[in-house]
């Protein structure tokens, strides 16, 4: 099992490389594009296409001609290819996606670090979540994990399809820093007669099976630039499936 993780950075998007990628796009990505009103949003909607085209060139489409589908929550999907899954992502000027052909489903954040958001995560967050950044001395150490913990449910309510139909305080993560499950929030009398809920209501048994990695190695050559983004995925895994194999793509637009 393979999961690819392309990024990119739209910074020195040119107006040349703008039109040759945007006149390679399917019609789909092409009117996702234009509906931007500003080259802001228009550049990372096209960059992001980019990738997703180089996706599915590892599985032999061609995305100018892909015909989508989508779930009830909105969540884009290639019609005729079952086996495949993928999620895009952006923020400040890093795109982001990932994808498989082995029948997993997937989702993806990218995230940049920005200062003083500790207002949306008592918002947000769970109880455990904002006791953890309560907990932290370093100002600069609270938005780093702001946006590592952002970036995770992001990807998490991604790759379910449910996206913010999901109240983000509902679900919280634990395990191995790096590797991490997902702890859902519940009022189900029977997984708390089972033992499966702890005392602030999120059920403790991992037999979910969606998997959150963070802190992806990139081995981007510039480490300032890579410092000031957090990058997650999600995968939904499967109990006769090996660990996948993350192969992550640098792209030059």
């Amino acid at each position: 099992m393979k999961i690819y993780v392309y990024i990119g950075d739209v910074s020195h998007l040119n107006t040349e490389k703008r039109t040759e990628y945007l006149e390679n796009l399917s019609e789909y990505r092409k009117n996702k594009c234009l509906r931007f009103k500003y080259e802001t949003g228009k550049n990372l909607s096209l960059g992001a296409g980019y990738l997703l085209s180089l996706a599915l060139q590892d599985f032999g489409l061609n995305e100018k001609y892909a015909d989508y589908g989508f779930s009830e929550n909105g969540k884009p999907y290639i019609l005729h290819y079952p086996m495949i899954d993928f999620n895009l992502s952006h923020s400040g000027t890093k795109v982001m996606c990932v994808s498989s052909s082995d029948g997993i489903a997937l989702g993806c954040d990218v995230e940049q670090i920005r200062s003083g958001k500790l207002k949306v995560a008592n918002r947000f967050f769970t109880e455990n979540e904002n006791r953890l950044l309560e907990s932290l001395s370093s100002e600069t150490e609270k938005d780093d994990i702001f946006a590592k913990l952002w970036t995770l449910k992001e990807s998490y309510i991604k790759c379910t399809g449910e996206g913010l139909g999901r109240p983000m305080d509902t679900f919280e993560f634990f395990g191995d820093d790096g590797e991490l499950r997902v702890r859902v929030k519940t009022d189900n009398d029977t997984a708390a007669d089972k033992g499966y809920v702890n005392d602030n209501g999120f059920i403790t048994d991992t037999s979910y099976g969606f998997i959150c990695l963070n802190d992806l190695t990139l081995n981007e050559p510039d480490k300032e630039v890579k410092d000031l983004y957090k990058y997650s995925i999600c995968y939904k895994k499967c109990v006769l499936t090996d660990k996948p194999v993350i192969e992550v793509k640098n792209i030059i637009l």
